[in-house]
């Protein structure tokens, strides 16, 4: 199946460093045959998928805005994939204060960069929001 849309579709994948933004970012390329994907991932942590479509956006969610400024960026997205998190792998690495900067500040800093410039927002989350399980 490929896109009927007249201009290359634009998307945005937060987190796309991850596990599911990799392959997301793959599917999309593989989709949409003229997308331009605009990658956001933390500082530091690489992207799988670098071409002349995909642009990486190293920042964390709360500098979206500041980071785009001076950029050639979508002013449209036709959908918009939140997948960034913070998630520790261990139980010792948790940090309640980190959870809320980027899980809770983050997700308000992505909604006001992303209104207006899309209809579609596709929001994932994690185990964690299930709490841990009682007996």
């Amino acid at each position: 199946m490929r896109s009927s849309v007249s201009r290359p579709c634009a998307f945005l994948v937060t987190g796309a460093s991850g596990f599911i933004g990799r392959h997301l970012t793959r599917l999309l390329r593989q989709r949409f045959d003229e997308s331009i994907i605009v990658a956001q991932h933390l500082p530091g942590e690489q992207l799988s998928v670098l071409d002349n479509r995909v642009t990486p956006l190293p920042c964390d969610l709360g500098s979206l805005g500041k980071s785009s400024e001076g950029r050639t960026l979508p002013n449209h997205y036709d959908g918009v994939f939140h997948l960034a998190a913070y998630t520790p792998k261990v139980s010792t690495q948790e940090d309640e204060d980190a959870a809320i900067e980027s899980n809770v500040l983050g997700l308000r800093d992505l909604l006001s960069y992303v209104e207006g410039k899309t209809d579609r927002l596709v929001f994932t989350s994690t185990l964690d929001v299930y709490g841990i399980p009682a007996d």
